[in-house]
């Protein structure tokens, strides 16, 4: 079988962590029965290119289990629908080369709505059916969707053959919001690599974690305010940050204004073999996101033993209060307090180990895609204007 994914992100030179759940769900999911070409015009920001131009570079590694036919260009600020025909037309010329070197694919698999213009065009063409996964946290709030955009997600969820959302709650919002039946399949770890180890702690003291992009919508800004609200109650507690933002440069004054400089460590970057060390070293992950349609990092966490507090709905099916972490409101306050009660909770932490390993390790979700793969249909016939 030849499957062929079109990605909406995908790992590159300027931003080697972009889509990297792609990239390892395709070559999980390769094998001698399934063939793999990843291909598509992918956008990147010009932040990340500039950045790019001044740091060391290193040399970036293409997979060699799986075809990826990729070309990156510039994502333009404001001008969504330009970016959208920009990379369908990448793709376009990409997939005519492919098809005349390999054939048609039997199956498209497209990562979020962004690359329905050439999926669209395939299945129309070359009846070739489309299964969908959508991840995009845009779709959590329809008034950020511009009018292409949703025409374009429109043509794509009816004409698809199987929509997957990454969770149950991102599959029932989409149900009632956009009216198509969505289906939920998770995204999934290697527990192997987030495993349970000995907490070392001295000092007693509480260590926060909280990972991710450092903007407004993740706030990041409430859990330093919970800090310091447990520091006036006399808990002995310290965060460390790790992500880069448009709100790095706020949330270094706003703890300098909290005189909690001695508590916060900010950490724009780590390799991601690091990451489980991070939260194996720390007492909890805290996610104060306004917005999941999942929560990989959390998970993560809850694999290494680590409970975790989030404010967000997606979560709250791996994130069991008592067990796994609790689930709170989402203000300083309720942070705060959820917190004080962490600290004085005795967490069975092998169990939140074997819990993911159960319901979310690739062996589980990489099984449920290829039996997908295995029996899809063939599509609707439905003219396209």
């Amino acid at each position: 079988m030849k499957l062929m994914i079109l990605p909406s992100w995908y790992p590159n030179k300027y931003n080697p962590g972009a889509g990297i759940f792609i990239k390892n769900q395709a070559e999980q999911i390769a094998s001698s029965e399934i063939e793999i070409t990843v291909l598509g015009g992918v956008p990147v920001s010009f932040l990340h290119m500039l950045k790019y131009v001044f740091r060391d570079k290193k040399k970036f590694k293409k997979s060699t289990i799986i075809h990826e036919r990729l070309i990156f260009s510039i994502n333009i600020p404001y001008f969504v629908s330009i970016n959208l025909i920009i990379s369908y037309l990448l793709g376009l010329i990409l997939f005519q080369i492919e098809k005349a070197r390999q054939g048609l694919p039997d199956l498209i698999h497209v990562h979020t709505f962004n690359q329905g213009l050439l999926a669209l065009f395939i299945n129309k063409r070359y009846s070739i059916p489309i299964v969908v996964t959508e991840h995009f946290t845009k779709l959590l709030e329809k008034s950020n969707l511009t009018n292409y955009e949703l025409k374009l997600l429109n043509k794509l969820y009816t004409v698809s053959n199987y929509n997957i959302a990454v969770s149950k709650y991102y599959a029932n919002f989409l149900d009632r919001n956009y009216g198509f039946k969505f289906h939920a399949i998770p995204n999934y770890i290697e527990p192997e690599s987030f495993s349970v180890e000995p907490i070392s702690n001295e000092d007693k003291s509480l260590r926060i974690l909280s990972v991710g992009t450092l903007k407004q919508d993740k706030g990041m800004h409430l859990i330093l305010e919970a800090l310091q609200l447990l520091c006036e109650s006399g808990i002995n507690a310290n965060v460390k940050i790790i992500g880069s933002g448009k709100e790095d440069k706020n949330l270094v004054q706003q703890a300098k204004v909290m005189q909690l400089e001695n508590r916060v460590q900010f950490i724009s970057h780590i390799p991601n073999n690091q990451i489980p060390i991070f939260y194996q070293q720390s007492s909890v992950l805290v996610s104060a996101s306004r917005h999941e349609t999942f929560g990989i990092t959390m998970l993560e966490a809850i694999s290494c033993g680590i409970p975790v507090i989030s404010t967000s709905e997606a979560p709250k099916e791996f994130i069991i209060d008592g067990f796994s972490g609790f689930n709170v409101d989402r203000n300083a306050q309720a942070l705060a307090e959820a917190l004080e009660k962490l600290f004085s909770t005795r967490f069975d932490r092998i169990a939140m180990h074997d819990f993911v390993c159960e319901k979310y390790s690739s062996k589980v979700i990489v099984a449920k895609l290829r039996d997908l793969y295995s029996t899809y249909k063939q599509p609707k016939e439905i003219h396209i204007q």
